[in-house]
């Protein structure tokens, strides 16, 4: 079916320009962090409807508004969204390469409407163009988004990716005998063209603000289970998978508390700032003395906690030796000059019993006789 270009530019126009003011009025309502990649992406919905808007007064303005104008906002405006998604995946959003296509796309407007008027090599390289880009935007979601995908990256990744193929089979068909004459002639691929041009980024639109949500609802999941200075996991995060490895009847499980000595006195003398570095260089320590099944908390303070799954109370003693050694001998740097840290350290292994509250209070014992001992040394729970 031929519909009137005209009215699809129209159309086009007004749906675009009410999803510019809708995305500019909330912008400010979302977080600090995405809003970089929602200006871009307004800006690109405002500049597809400042291209509709010349395009659909096509015969009522100059030539070099609708032809040069148009078709340069509509390029920007796919290439805005390309920055966006950038933008939002944490990549540079300006590349050197981004430069030369806007001057191309006034290029082809103006050599081939005033040197050497073709319709053909305008229509087919204007889409070769924007299929470019669209491209390259399909190409970063794909590369760069996390896995599994979630659904929305989906969403925006198939309308990038029709409204490509559709301007390459445009090229094509004005390549043939069935190429129209003039811009605003109605035909099926016309049609198909201005039609999905104009649905691609509002059908996305919808797709990136999922994908801003579903991001941010990994980040308030993850404030939930983290610690987050040293981005361990927090007291609640322990409580749930120690609770879910002391439901397996005759699992071995071991429990390691660990306090840093002195930690006072460093916040005293050296500063917050530097006990907060050093809490979080312990943390890196930690995390590198573990396995990945096993579970390294920090329940406050200076002190953390080691849940070690199918480990046993001499092996447990065994890596918390270790643990002891490499954090005596290896100084935290701090900006005013290394500093050496010590920590205290309790262990504690269940047989087919025990709470974690219960064990967590035993290995506390355990690791207050550490310090009461000396510090700086592991002892084994009675």
């Amino acid at each position: 079916m031929e519909l009137d270009l005209r009215t699809i530019a129209v159309l086009s126009t007004v749906l675009s320009v009410l999803t510019f003011i809708a995305l500019a009025a909330v912008i400010r309502d979302f977080p600090r962090e995405s809003r970089e990649e929602l200006r871009y992406w307004t800006l690109g919905i405002g500049l597809l409807a400042t291209g509709w808007m010349l395009i659909a007064a096509r015969g009522h303005v100059p030539d070099a508004a609708s032809v040069v104008l148009g078709n340069l906002a509509l390029f920007l405006g796919f290439q805005s969204l390309l920055f966006a998604l950038r933008a939002f995946l944490r990549l540079p959003v300006l590349r050197w390469r981004d430069a030369p296509l806007p001057l191309l796309q006034v290029a082809v407007s103006v050599v081939f409407f005033w040197i050497w008027p073709s319709l053909t090599a305008r229509l087919v390289l204007g889409a070769l163009l924007v299929a470019a880009v669209l491209a390259e935007s399909a190409r970063v979601l794909w590369i760069h988004a996390p896995r599994p995908q979630p659904m929305a990256y989906h969403v925006v990744g198939v309308s990038m990716v029709a409204a490509m193929l559709i301007l390459l089979a445009r090229a094509v068909v004005q390549m043939s005998a069935w190429g129209v004459d003039h811009m605003m002639q109605a035909s099926v691929m016309q049609s198909l063209v201005f039609t999905l041009s104009n649905l691609a980024p509002l059908v996305s639109t919808l797709g990136f603000l999922l994908m801003i949500n579903e991001r941010l609802q990994r980040e308030l999941h993850r404030l939930a289970i983290a610690d987050p200075l040293t981005g361990l996991a927090n007291r609640r995060e322990l409580q749930r998978r120690g609770d879910a490895l002391l439901l397996e009847p005759g699992r071995k499980v071991a429990v390691v508390a660990i306090d840093a000595d002195h930690f006072k006195h460093i916040n005293d003398t050296r500063g917050h700032e530097a006990g907060d570095t050093v809490l979080v260089a312990l943390a890196e320590r930690l995390r590198h003395a573990t396995r990945a099944e096993d579970v390294v908390a920090r329940l406050g303070g200076e002190e953390f906690v080691l849940l070690m799954p199918d480990t046993s109370l001499e092996e447990a003693h065994r890596r918390a030796e270790a643990l002891c050694r490499d954090i005596a001998e290896t100084p935290v740097v701090l900006e005013d000059g290394p500093l050496s840290v010590t920590v205290s350290v309790g262990v504690v292994a269940r047989g087919d019993a025990g709470s974690l509250a219960g064990l967590l209070h035993v290995a506390d014992r355990a690791m207050y006789a550490a310090k009461a001992a000396g510090r700086n040394r592991v002892v084994l729970a009675d």
